[in-house]
This record gives C-alpha cells, structure tokens and sequence, in this order.
C-alpha cells in the first residue's frame, strides 16, 4: 500500500481505530505512528519497517472484519 494522500489516517478514521491499538498491535510508538500517517520526517529504514508492520496490521483487520461478516 502507498501512503498517499493519507491513505493510512483515513483508513483508520473510516474503522474508528485508534493509534493507540495499532500501537500495541504492531509494538511501534504512538509518536512513531503519528509521524508516519503524516507524513513527517523519519528515517527511510524506520518508515519502510513501519509501513511494513501497518500494513500487515490492516491485512489481519480486514480479515477479521470479514470473518465478523460472514458469521
């Protein structure tokens, strides 16, 4: 996923997910997390393992939503 337009604060404003339980979920900092979704300067390394991590986090929220669905 490409974090376009904020293509990450929107997807978790949609889902009412607040920073905090990705946080947890993903073991990266709320500052960390804040500084991603907008853009800010951070290091390549920590922006790619970030995006990594969120992205990883959004496939198991989507596939647990859709299970929540089907049953």
């Amino acid at each position: 996923m490409e974090n376009n337009d904020f293509y990450y604060t929107i997807w978790r404003k949609r889902r009412n997910v607040k920073l905090k339980e990705i946080s947890q979920a993903i073991q990266i900092s709320i500052p960390s997390l804040s500084r991603f979704e907008r853009k800010k300067e951070i290091n390549k390394d920590a922006y790619s393992y970030i995006k990594e991590k969120y992205d990883e986090f959004i496939k198991r929220y989507e596939m647990s939503e859709e299970l929540c669905k089907k049953n």
